[in-house]
């Protein structure tokens, strides 16, 4: 017999996939690149995609439960290199129950630019109201997790853009991440 507790990380499992799905069938992203991660109600834990996984690669075999320190609780392999920066946001924002990061190809775009993009329509302003673009560490192509997760700190932002990176969008829930981030 499973425990209620496997039981309850099967369904938010499934929940995540459900998402990642959706990101690439929407052309949100595509590759092994990207995360996305899912909060456990209750605790101080997230389960979170691997690395080196694409989105069409996850199963509930293969996700990883972590706390809020990064340490893996449950599962096998190696967390996403921006478990931090995933770990932060959830430790700011207590409301937050799911992130998406995407390297859509519109988006990198203008992250490629290291502008914002702008919002075109009355719900995308309503919703999200600003993008802000969250900048590189000086001399390398990355951001800072602390950096990132503080942008975070804030309800107002929603969605913000990694130079020269991508899109990470947060939710009350993982669906709501990624509807944000469709905008």
């Amino acid at each position: 017999m499973r425990s209620r507790e496997c039981d309850e990380y099967d369904s938010l499992k499934s929940d995540l996939i459900e998402v990642a799905k959706r990101a690439c069938d929407t052309q949100l992203q595509g590759g092994s690149g990207g995360n996305l991660s899912i909060r456990v109600p209750g605790k101080d834990r997230f389960i979170i995609k691997p690395s080196g996984k694409g989105f069409l690669d996850l199963c509930v075999e293969n996700l990883l439960v972590v706390n809020l320190a990064g340490e893996i609780v449950s599962g096998h392999g190696k967390p996403s290199k921006d478990t931090m920066t995933h770990a932060g946001i959830y430790r700011f924002r207590p409301e937050v129950q799911g992130i998406l990061h995407v390297h859509a190809t519109w988006a990198l775009a203008f992250a490629l630019d290291e502008r914002e993009i702008p919002l075109l329509t009355e719900e995308a302003i309503d919703k999200i109201g600003a993008i802000p673009v969250v900048a590189c560490i000086p001399g390398k192509l990355s951001q800072n997790h602390q950096e990132v997760a503080a942008r975070f700190a804030g309800p107002a932002v929603r969605v913000a853009m990694l130079a020269k990176h991508g899109l990470i969008g947060v939710g009350e829930t993982l669906r709501e991440a990624a509807e944000l981030c469709e905008l």
